[in-house]
């Protein structure tokens, strides 16, 4: 049977593989649908012909960043232990990544009166948009860059 994606497996994704409960998020949240259609229209479909399970990784990777990045939280949502000032899970996730800050591109180098250092920018973060930019922050859309630059660009996939 070849993995292909499917809600039911994003929300198990979303359960064991992001550490999300039911109490941050209903089974039955329209946040979960979202980000998943998301996926499902963004994620290149040429990845399911190279590797269905790759493709199934790269939708729930892509699905989970969106989820993180479109998930508004509940009226009265417990506040995460430890958060100061206490948040809820998602405007606490969204602080820990800076995915309130701008990011207009990666970091070449850097330098005071006393040291400095630069890092080679690979090839491939010189073309990354806003959109890509953004995934880049969490760990699920990290991989999902991953995954989708390793088969092609982001944009078009295999070439």
């Amino acid at each position: 049977m070849r993995p292909t994606p499917t809600p039911a497996g994003f929300l198990t994704f979303v359960r064991n593989g992001m550490g999300i409960s039911t109490e941050v998020l209903p089974d039955d949240s329209v946040w979960l649908t979202y980000a998943y259609d998301n996926a499902i229209c963004l994620v290149n479909q040429a990845l399911c012909l190279v590797a269905p399970s790759i493709y199934t990784l790269a939708v729930y990777n892509l699905g989970g960043s969106n989820l993180i990045q479109f998930a508004q939280d509940l009226n009265g949502a417990p506040d995460v232990e430890g958060s100061k000032p206490p948040m809820p899970y998602f405007q606490f996730t969204r602080k820990q990544f800076l995915m309130n800050s701008y990011v207009s591109g990666t970091i070449q180098s850097t330098s005071d009166e006393g040291t400095s250092s630069s890092f080679v920018v690979p090839e491939a973060a010189e073309t990354l948009t806003f959109a890509d930019l953004e995934l880049a922050k969490t760990p699920w859309g990290r991989v999902y860059l991953g995954i989708a630059q390793k088969y092609g660009s982001t944009t078009w996939g295999l070439s």
